[in-house]
């Protein structure tokens, strides 16, 4: 008959919660559209390669700051506002050297300041509207489950469009969402993307949903194991057709961290099964005459750099490793390179050595600063579970960084900005243990 005294308090904190909510209906609705239109993001290739990448992070832009014009009030509080103070730090580490390497080292403009200015600009800007809107109490878990299952929805219909390319509908997917590098089925060599600007941006946004749902299925009865595991392996094959190594890894790391954390440790043996049985297979595949064997022969030659060979003796990979080598070798010819970097002009095929080339050791610092840190802050020593989700998917975020540039992908660091303002605003400083 009565309520217990738990459910008391829980509707107790609830309505505080939504007592202390300063958003409208209208700026509710407007924050949803943000948070999919940062995945289901139009790029048209028949307009210029800038404006198909930033045009919809400027309509992301201006419909944030009229979020927080309809807002009565900002607040913010101390987590907070440690993370956007390295933040700001690292942004101005990264504007210090970048004004050294144009003056001093380099001898040109470094044509990347400014845009990199406001990408992370628009990182904070971001930052803070979603945080404000997870204190608030106006987002909550299964609002945002619905909508990130939706999107990957969307997502697999793209991919099926793109795969096949059935007349009418194919072209238009590729006239929407841009076809640089995107190859049907019927090539033989098969290659998507999904709403993504490129296919490793595509893989990173599905190692995303791995460690989404591996959270979801810990904190919700509802899930049940046979869904996670569907949606795991339907992740798993969208990374086959990407043609994304970055992605693969990215997801073994995820899965490996996960299990080590919860100490699942039969869980681990029969993935690391299902991994081997998996390789196997892509092994015969890519042996075969099937319409994605060259696809499969893309990810059984990650393996094969674990055993006798490099990474440079591997073909599919030798074009990256000579990127770094090149950006490596051009900078040990000037002196002070190390220090201060020599400008952000150069493609490099990895995040560590793009910072290291555009801004030297201090860029290393500022990158730190800027996402090593705040992951830290937000996630360590929390037991929370957007603080897990968080920590899983940096950690992936971090490997794949090593063969890609993705801290200035604005597509990927939406979906890492997302988790963390929602990490910090879950912590139990603010109204509400769990949003």
């Amino acid at each position: 008959m009565g309520k217990s005294a738990a459910q008391s308090q829980f509707q107790s904190d609830d309505a505080a919660c939504m007592g202390h909510s300063h958003i409208s209906g209208i700026s509710h609705t407007i924050l949803l559209f943000i948070v999919i239109l940062s995945i289901i993001k139009p790029h048209p290739s028949a307009v210029s390669p800038w404006i198909a990448t930033f045009g919809i992070d400027l309509v992301i832009i201006t419909l944030s700051l009229m979020v927080f014009l309809l807002k009565k009030r900002v607040s913010f509080k101390y987590s907070l506002v440690k993370v956007v103070g390295f933040q700001l730090t690292g942004l101005l580490l990264l504007l210090i050297t970048g004004y050294i390497s144009t003056l001093g080292i380099s001898g040109h403009a470094d044509s990347d300041i400014i845009p990199n200015f406001l990408r992370m600009s628009y990182y904070l800007l971001l930052l803070g509207l979603y945080y404000e809107s997870f204190a608030s109490y106006t987002l909550n878990r299964n609002i945002m489950d619905k909508v990130i299952s939706i999107t990957y929805q969307v997502n697999i219909v793209i991919c099926l469009l793109q795969l096949f390319n059935p007349p009418v509908l194919g072209p238009a997917v590729r006239y929407v969402f841009g076809e640089v590098k995107l190859r049907a089925l019927a090539t033989g060599y098969p290659r998507v993307y999904g709403s993504f600007f490129n296919a490793n941006w595509f893989g990173v946004y599905l190692v995303f949903l791995i460690a989404w749902w591996i959270t979801s299925y810990e904190t919700d009865k509802s899930f049940k194991r046979a869904r996670l595991f569907s949606r795991i392996l339907s992740c798993m094959a969208l990374i086959i057709l990407t043609g994304s190594r970055t992605a693969l890894l990215g997801a073994i790391i995820v899965l490996l961290c996960y299990t080590l954390l919860m100490k699942k440790f039969k869980l681990l043996v029969v993935l690391t099964g299902i991994g081997y049985g998996s390789m196997r297979i892509l092994d015969g595949v890519a042996a075969s005459n099937m319409g994605i064997a060259r696809s499969a022969a893309r990810f059984t030659a990650l393996f094969e750099s674990f055993g006798e060979q490099s990474l440079a003796d591997i073909s599919s990979f030798a074009g990256r490793t000579a990127a770094w080598q090149i950006a490596l070798e051009e900078m040990r010819e000037i002196s002070g390179a190390f220090a201060f970097g020599i400008g952000g002009y150069k493609t490099a095929d990895s995040t560590y050595i793009k910072f290291l080339v555009m801004s030297g050791v201090l860029g290393i610092v500022s990158f730190v600063c800027v996402f090593v840190v705040p992951t830290l802050i937000a996630s360590l020593g929390k037991s929370t579970s957007q603080a897990r989700v968080l920590l899983l998917f940096s950690i992936a975020l971090l490997v794949m960084m090593i063969t890609a540039e993705l801290f200035f992908a604005t597509q990927v660091m939406n979906l890492w900005i997302f988790l963390l303002s929602a990490a910090l605003a879950e912590q139990k400083e603010l109204c509400g243990s769990d949003f």
